[in-house]
């Protein structure tokens, strides 16, 4: 599968998730895997939402301990 236009972000979310926003017009596919807190992951997913699409796709890893 030969896909064009990923761009692969690695870094701290607090940091490079809004400095990656900023310089994108809409998501199409966003994938976390960080930081699994409740709060941080649903704090992320929000800054997502202000440039999904119609067909945009976010999702997370999470697991059963996930929040504490």
């Amino acid at each position: 599968m030969k896909c064009k236009n990923i761009e692969l972000v690695i870094g701290n979310f607090n940091e490079t998730l809004p400095k990656t926003l900023s310089s994108i017009e809409q998501v199409d596919l966003v994938y976390f895997d960080g930081n699994h807190r409740k709060q941080a992951t649903l704090d992320y997913f929000k800054l997502c939402l202000t440039k999904k699409t119609a067909d945009s796709v976010l999702f997370s890893m999470t697991s059963t301990g996930a929040g504490k």
